[in-house]
């Protein structure tokens, strides 16, 4: 019953696939996603974008996450309004059908904040290490 009230819009749309998804998806994420998957939903998004678009703020494709599914089920997009992320966009799938939910549970709204708009510091690698007298 919870879910039902954290959800403010939803809608439904056949997965279309395509031979020549967007180009313009860059993967921003910390981790390796999905990247057919949210290329795919990028697709049906863009064609349907005035019947999904219920919440202020711009959907982040490049910072979506599949987390750590590779099965084209589930997909996580910030939504951004003024440098700040305001939403989530959830998609999941459920047969040929995905689904456009925005979302706004406070971890995921902070996890998004911190992964967009944090201050990301470099790795250290042995490479990068300075040599040490042994």
């Amino acid at each position: 019953m919870t879910v039902l009230l954290s959800l403010y819009s939803c809608i439904h749309e056949e997965i279309i696939s395509s031979s020549d998804p967007s180009t313009e998806y860059i993967n921003k994420s910390l981790w390796k996603e999905d990247e057919t998957y949210i290329k795919n939903v990028m697709q049906v998004y863009f064609e349907n974008e005035a019947e999904i678009k219920k919440a202020n703020g711009i959907p982040f494709w490049n910072y979506a996450t599949t987390v750590e599914t590779f099965d084209e089920r589930f997909l996580m997009v910030p939504v951004v309004s003024n440098n700040k992320v305001v939403s989530v966009l959830q998609v999941p799938r459920r047969g040929s059908k995905i689904y456009f939910y925005y979302t706004y549970y406070p971890e995921h709204i902070s996890f998004f904040q911190a992964l967009v708009f944090g201050k990301h510091k470099k790795a250290i690698t042995r490479e990068t290490l300075p040599l040490q007298n042994l």
